[in-house]
């Protein structure tokens, strides 16, 4: 489900959010950069894990927008495939938040530093030391995104920590996503995300790289 700038600190225990940004080579183009954020729900996992054991949302007051959507995809009412009722709903109004135009407008940025400066000049702007080679989910894109909605990051990072921790208790030890955009998908070992949280945490603390983001964002939509 694509991530429209949601807050609420229940979807940062319900689902996992990760960041990823897909370079590289298509036929015909010189290039093609994708950057995307999206709330995760582990191959591994079976169904929905907002799911009560009634097959209820546990969080239907706080759900994604993409679900409060559901099934009407665009503003035009376009309705989805998977559903059968689906044209009983395509009247109902779509939800577009604010974070989204903001989040386009940082991502034609970062495409656009990354024709002129290639990878190098990419990795500078999401605070990575190499952005072709960003951890899985947990990045510094990941942290753009979340300055942008303004989140509490710190919290995210405490609530992602938790719902990881509670599927190794599970007997969940590795997740496979879709990455959005391709036809890949990565599997990773939930001890390597922990860690990856708390290099994180541990940049946010010693680097002040909130501080470092928020710059660069407010640059960019005062243009």
């Amino acid at each position: 489900m694509p991530y429209m700038g949601e807050k609420a600190q229940v979807l940062f225990r319900t689902f996992l959010l990760g960041a990823f940004a897909l370079l590289g080579e298509e036929e015909g183009c010189s290039g093609f950069v994708s950057f995307d954020m999206e709330w995760i729900i582990p191959a591994e996992i079976e169904g929905c894990l907002a799911y009560t054991k009634d097959k209820v949302c546990a969080i239907y007051h706080e759900r994604p927008v993409s679900c409060r959507n559901f099934p009407v995809i665009n503003p035009e009412g376009e309705v989805h495939d998977f559903c059968p009722q689906g044209e009983q709903f395509s009247h109902i109004p779509f939800c577009s938040p604010a974070f989204v135009k903001r989040a386009r407008k940082l991502s034609e940025s970062l495409s656009e530093e990354y024709f002129r400066h290639g990878i190098k000049g990419l990795s500078e702007w999401i605070l990575e030391e190499r952005s072709a080679n960003i951890p899985l989910l947990y990045n510094g894109l990941w942290v753009l995104f979340l300055v942008l909605a303004g989140a509490d990051v710190t919290k995210a990072i405490s609530r992602q920590k938790k719902l990881l921790t509670q599927l190794v208790t599970q007997g969940c030890h590795q997740v496979t996503v879709l990455i959005p955009g391709s036809d890949y998908c990565i599997t990773g070992e939930i001890d390597g995300l922990l860690a990856n949280l708390d290099y994180l945490a541990f940049r946010i603390e010693r680097e002040a790289i909130i501080f470092k983001v928020l710059s660069r964002i407010n640059s960019l939509l005062s243009e």
